[in-house]
């Protein structure tokens, strides 16, 4: 019965839909419906149908229990984008980093040194390519059930991974040889995220069972068992401006800063958002952005303040990455579109991005940023190909 009435749910949010793509085939002048008014249809389909929900129980936690589920929002955006009267328009400025296809990809990492790009991938594979595309080594079936995060030694020489089987690995990069494999006592469910603190003395976990674990690198023994989130840790990033701060994104709508020393730990600040924050990064300035889950993009300052805050930026925020220049850059899971945003402009309540980029044919999980070139690395749900935007031709905006 619950199936059903989530189906005639689906199906009822899929009409009003259609719909409104056929209503508005053309704006007032005739005009072929553009991406940018596709998007803002959908986006007021969405907060209509909420807001129905909620005057409807009466109840805004029981309304968006019973909202659109995620994965039919992704569907139905697929087969919006395939509709030919949508008259959508893609910018087409993407090559083919690699030749080889690959099945689903959960995240890229260049190395500090710019030379390696790591990829962990739903076969549990994780695959090193050149700065050049080619492939230069595999560990294949790293972790069973999918490799879902790697993370590089400052060095270059080693690289972290964690997995669907709530796995801990470390592999020396030239030999591919595993170092450690923290196994049952890493975490109770899947490791989200890992990141190496930039003294390498450690490295932290972040894992769906809501805790963060920090790991002496050199005996591998547990030194830290943070606990503060109340569901998925999404993900886990080391400052590099200042030593021992460490910034945790979680499925709970927060973001929790925390100061390691030695033994001790605390957490020192709790940031706040209205829907689960996937992705976080520190900028070159020491201010912290946020992706999350409802499009909002967020940067904070040190002291807790939102710096900025940008709604709607994407349909389904999910992945960031700072440029050379500390430009920050953004994708969206559904709206298979990356922006480009000036962080010292977006404090304005009419910030634009500098550029979009489009053309990835499905919803964009990881970006990867080369710091030497500025080029950006995407990769997608179910596309084969791992895609690159070449910036040379941009370079005043996005280098100088």
């Amino acid at each position: 019965r619950v199936r059903i009435e989530q189906q005639d749910k689906e199906y009822e949010f899929y009409s009003k839909t259609r719909k409104a793509i056929e209503y508005s085939k053309g704006d007032e002048d005739g005009a072929p419906l553009s991406y940018d008014r596709f998007e803002k249809i959908h986006r007021q389909i969405e907060r209509e149908d909420r807001w129905n929900e909620l005057e409807k129980e009466q109840n805004k936690e029981k309304a968006e229990t019973q909202g659109l589920q995620p994965r039919t929002y992704h569907k139905l955006l697929n087969l919006m984008l395939q509709t030919p009267d949508a008259a959508i328009t893609r910018d087409t400025n993407l090559t083919i980093f690699s030749e080889n296809k690959c099945p689903m990809i959960h995240m890229l990492k260049w190395s500090p040194d710019m030379k390696k790009l790591a990829g962990a991938f739903e076969t549990g594979d994780i695959v090193l390519w050149d700065a050049d595309g080619k492939e230069i080594g595999r560990i294949e079936h790293a972790h069973k059930g999918g490799t879902l995060c790697v993370a590089w030694s400052p060095d270059s020489m080693k690289l972290a991974s964690g997995g669907a089987d709530r796995t801990m690995r470390v592999f020396d990069v030239n030999t591919l040889e595993e170092e450690i494999s923290i196994g049952a006592q890493a975490h109770r469910s899947w490791v989200m995220s890992v990141s190496w603190s930039p003294d390498m003395d450690m490295v932290a976990s972040g894992s769906d069972d809501k805790y963060i674990r920090l790991w002496d690198t050199t005996s591998w023994d547990l030194v830290h068992t943070l606990e503060g989130h109340q569901s998925s840790v999404t993900g886990v990033e080391w400052s590099l401006e200042e030593s021992g701060v460490l910034a945790s994104c979680s499925s709970d709508r927060t973001i929790q800063v925390w100061e390691i020393d030695g033994a001790d730990s605390a957490r020192v600040m709790t940031l706040h958002h209205n829907d689960s924050v996937n992705s976080i990064r520190w900028g070159p300035d020491g201010n912290l952005a946020a992706a999350v889950f409802d499009g909002t993009v967020v940067l904070w300052e040190k002291d807790e303040t939102p710096l900025a805050i940008v709604p709607d930026a994407h349909i389904g925020g999910f992945c960031m990455g700072f440029t050379p220049n500390g430009h920050l850059v953004t994708s969206g899971l559904f709206d298979k579109c990356t922006k480009i945003w000036d962080t010292k402009n977006m404090i304005s309540a009419a910030v634009e991005p500098l550029m979009q980029i489009r053309g990835v044919t499905d919803g964009i999980k990881t970006v990867a940023i080369n710091t030497d070139n500025g080029d950006i690395l995407l990769g997608s749900v179910n596309d084969t190909r791992i895609h690159s935007w070449n910036t040379e031709r941009y370079r005043s905006i996005l280098h100088d």
